[in-house]
């Protein structure tokens, strides 16, 4: 590893990590990935699970993006003590390693730190969490935003990517003409993963401290989406068989988040959610291809 100035990527093989990576990459940006699993050299070995002695974390680096972490909220809820090390305790140790040696340190979290709510909330609005993996997010957030001004946090809705795995699930199925069940008591706000790059690259460049909240324009349901993927995709909505999800209800009714300040600060307008879940349905899967090249590498 070099000493240039470098973003570390925590996660870089995550969802948001891989094409992060890959549009850091085509704009010439330096940048050191981190994983969990052996065999590439190109990329650091961190665990969060570990102890924070054994990290071994390059000088050089000015920014850092905390992508890794458990997001099933079922594996949260199972397992909790296990998840909240990789949620809570290994982000928070990890940034205050990173903040000692000059970084800032964005860290990456959800909408799930509110619950239903009658009001869209702004980043100001106090975390009201119903789901222990929002609870463990919330808990993370406070405590790297105690560690100084180079530290900040992003709330994001659903993501979506052609590459998301029930999308690409449901995709196979339509076109051959096979029914899919979608939830229709779940509901998102779904935000393409292109304005999530563009969020996060904001953020590094210009080192904004505090909380930013990143969100679609409106709440939708997953039979919806399934339906408008289907005409999409030239299927028949009538595919879509509604069904309503198993056991507790753990998706809150609105999920939308009021994204102002990062539209004003950032110029980031995320398109409608009616054409991000078209193009998840349409546009070419790329996020395995550019996960493959972290591999190759």
């Amino acid at each position: 590893m070099t000493t240039l100035e470098k973003t570390l990527i925590v996660g870089i093989e995550s969802k948001i990590g891989v094409p992060l990576a890959a549009d850091m990459r085509k704009n010439g940006q330096k940048f050191i990935g981190t994983t969990r699993r052996l065999g590439n050299k190109s990329l650091l070995y961190l665990d969060l699970t570990d102890s924070p002695e054994t990290w071994d974390i390059p000088g050089g680096i000015n920014s850092a993006v905390i992508c890794a972490g458990v997001t099933n909220m079922e594996a949260c809820a199972a397992d909790p003590e296990y998840t909240a090390r990789v949620n809570v305790s290994g982000p928070i140790a990890l940034a205050e390693r990173l903040m000692a040696q000059g970084a800032y340190v964005l860290f990456l979290s959800t909408n799930m730190v509110f619950g239903d709510s009658e009001k869209i909330p702004g980043p100001e609005e106090k975390p009201t969490p119903t789901t222990e993996y929002g609870r463990q997010k919330i808990i993370a957030e406070a405590s790297i935003l105690q560690l100084g001004e180079r530290s900040a946090v992003l709330r994001m809705t659903k993501v979506f990517d052609p590459a998301n795995r029930l999308i690409t699930q449901w995709k196979v199925a339509l076109k051959k003409n096979v029914s899919i069940k979608a939830f229709s008591d779940m509901y998102a706000a779904p935000t393409p993963v292109f304005c999530v790059t563009q969020a996060i690259k904001y953020l590094l460049a210009s080192k904004a401290p505090g909380i930013w909240h990143l969100s679609g324009d409106r709440d939708i349901s997953y039979v919806d989406i399934a339906r408008a993927g289907a005409l999409a995709l030239g299927a028949d909505k009538s595919l879509v068989k509604p069904v309503a999800s198993p056991g507790e209800k753990v998706s809150p009714r609105r999920t939308i988040m009021d994204m102002r300040k990062l539209q004003e600060a950032a110029g980031i307008y995320p398109p409608t959610v009616d054409k991000t879940v078209i193009s998840a349905f349409v546009e070419k899967e790329s996020l395995a291809d550019a996960s493959a090249a972290i591999w190759r590498e």
